[in-house]
């Protein structure tokens, strides 16, 4: 890049100087060229100047900030104790019903075993 030319001024009762640029085309420009021309100008301009915040509203912010994530947190906690809560509730029901069958498949066992030693002893 080639400077161009310097304009001074006032913004917001600071003095100050605004570089303006000349692009040279001698060749490719890089991307990091363009990002730092793209953030010295905005320094320059004063548009990145950051709104100074009180240290109580920095505190302010960030607990705000820290109970929505905390409850976000909460609610996920939540959201997997009810399911893994459904999911056991399932899993007890299936034990039970299992248990059943079981009960049944050995009354039918023994009743087999029975009817076949009646069938030879008659």
């Amino acid at each position: 890049m080639i400077e161009k030319r310097k304009r001074s001024g006032v913004k917001n009762g600071k003095q100050c100087t605004l570089k303006i640029l000349r692009p040279s085309f001698q060749g490719t420009v890089s991307i990091e060229e363009i990002v730092r021309l793209v953030v010295s100008a905005m320094k320059n301009s004063g548009l990145a100047e950051a709104v100074q915040e009180s240290p109580e509203e920095v505190l302010r912010r960030k607990r705000q900030q820290n109970n929505e994530a905390a409850a976000r947190y909460r609610k996920r906690q939540r959201e997997a104790r009810n399911i893994a809560e459904g999911e056991l509730e399932q899993l007890l029901r299936r034990n039970e019903d299992l248990r059943h069958t079981v009960e049944r498949m050995q009354q039918e066992i023994a009743d087999l075993k029975q009817a076949v030693l009646a069938g030879h002893t008659s």
